[in-house]
């Protein structure tokens, strides 16, 4: 199997719809040892009812838009699970008027916000996790 005996984090599980769902299935299949973030600790029933279709070692709340709980995250999965072989990175979030609306009227703040939570996380957990993988 392809991905035997390699620890693989997804960051941004939502449902079986998402990105995140489609790569779980895919690196299950291949023999992966999987690890996962989802947003907000009141999805926790969720996402661990539909991650209890695959194999999975370990699931955390994370909020990616705050670089304290990206690092409190990767802080537990190093103590937890040890180190990790891969990330994916699918996270991504709007604010849910800016969705409803036509793209031309996105608000100035929402955009920020789709761009900090949808983007710049992707700078930030390769940041914090090249920091845990060098540190001693």
């Amino acid at each position: 199997m392809l991905l035997e005996n390699k620890r693989i984090l997804i960051m941004g599980i939502r449902n079986k719809w998402s990105i995140a769902w489609g790569a779980a299935e895919a690196a299950a299949k291949n023999g992966a040892e999987l690890i996962f973030t989802y947003q907000g600790e009141e999805n926790k029933e969720k996402i661990e009812a539909l991650l209890s279709e695959i194999p999975y070692k370990k699931a955390y709340a994370c909020d990616a838009s705050d670089d304290t709980d990206l690092e409190k995250v990767f802080k537990k999965i190093k103590d937890e699970c040890g180190s990790l072989d891969g990330i994916l990175h699918s996270i991504a979030h709007a604010n849910t008027d800016d969705l409803r609306n036509s793209f031309l009227y996105t608000s100035k703040e929402g955009f920020a916000h789709a761009n900090d939570v949808s983007a710049y996380s992707f700078v930030a957990v390769s940041r914090i996790a090249k920091e845990l993988r060098n540190a001693k």
